[in-house]
């Protein structure tokens, strides 16, 4: 039996092969100049497919996309601007440093979920957090690699193997906060608190549909403020929805509702009970 094409679902882990095949092209175009428009091709075929594979924590790739160049950046300024000056050592320690705080960043969500993780999902959060670690040191040995490959003291292979375990690694760290869905797990976790922080009255509980998949959110409303609440997505806890910065951290805040299913964001009036 053929099942029409609209009934037809591919699952979100069929995406990670595609996604390494594409990382590896894109791979295989940076270390050849002469193949520029193969690592962009590979490059924006790998964006596609981050998407697709990792719809709740896409943007985990980004961080870890940051990890990685600000240390590339660090090991370009400790190694070879830092011998024309010495400012470039003190940048490359800032760029180190920035690096470091975006991994403690990440590691600081396996402290608010390890109590609220199902018993043997727990586990897995240790694993994650090593792998992590392993992904900021192993940054900095590939990026060594690929300066001495430059200086001509060790060939290309070192930093080609440093790369395919990175890339190895980043589908790891991204593939459990998506399978165990850690986003949602995280704004479920915040939005059981019932106390306003703005005012400190009580919340009520509000089930909206998003405008778009159809699905229920869970809503906090303050009926003293008359203001809906939202998780903050740099600090994880609530603040007024329609404020410009956060209450608690001052981050920049979208005027709008996060759907926790699609992703797709929409002003509250948009989303019916």
């Amino acid at each position: 039996m053929i099942l029409p094409v609209k009934d037809l679902k591919v699952s979100k882990e069929a995406y990670i092969l595609p996604l390494f095949i594409s990382s590896l092209i894109a791979l295989f175009g940076g270390l050849h100049h002469e193949y520029w428009f193969i690592w962009i091709g590979g490059l924006l075929a790998a964006l596609l497919f981050l998407f697709l594979a990792y719809p709740h924590v896409w943007m985990y790739g980004f961080w870890l996309a940051g990890i990685y160049g600000l240390v590339g950046g660090s090991v370009i300024c400790l190694y070879s601007l830092g011998r024309i000056n010495g400012w470039y050592r003190g940048l490359g320690v800032m760029g180190e440093v920035l690096a470091i705080y975006i991994t403690y960043v990440l590691l600081r969500k396996t402290l608010i979920l390890r109590d609220n993780l199902k018993e043997g999902n727990s586990s897995y959060l240790g694993l994650w957090s090593v792998s992590l670690l392993l992904f900021y040191v192993l940054s900095n040995l590939s990026f060594i690699a690929w300066f001495w490959w430059g200086m001509e003291i060790y060939p290309i292979h070192y930093y080609t193997a440093a790369e395919v375990v990175l890339i190895l690694l980043a589908l790891h760290i991204l593939y459990i906060p998506e399978h165990f869905e850690w986003e949602p797990l995280l704004h479920a976790v915040v939005l059981e608190e019932n106390v306003c922080p703005h005012c400190g009255g009580t919340l009520q509980t509000e089930r909206r549909k998003c405008p778009k998949c159809g699905e229920y959110n869970v809503i906090k409303y303050c009926p003293a403020s008359e203001e809906f609440m939202v998780v903050c997505k740099n600090c994880k806890k609530l603040t007024p929805l329609g404020r410009e910065r956060c209450i608690h951290c001052n981050s920049i805040q979208l005027a709008a509702l996060k759907c926790t299913v699609c992703g797709k964001t929409a002003p509250i009036n948009e989303w019916r009970p």
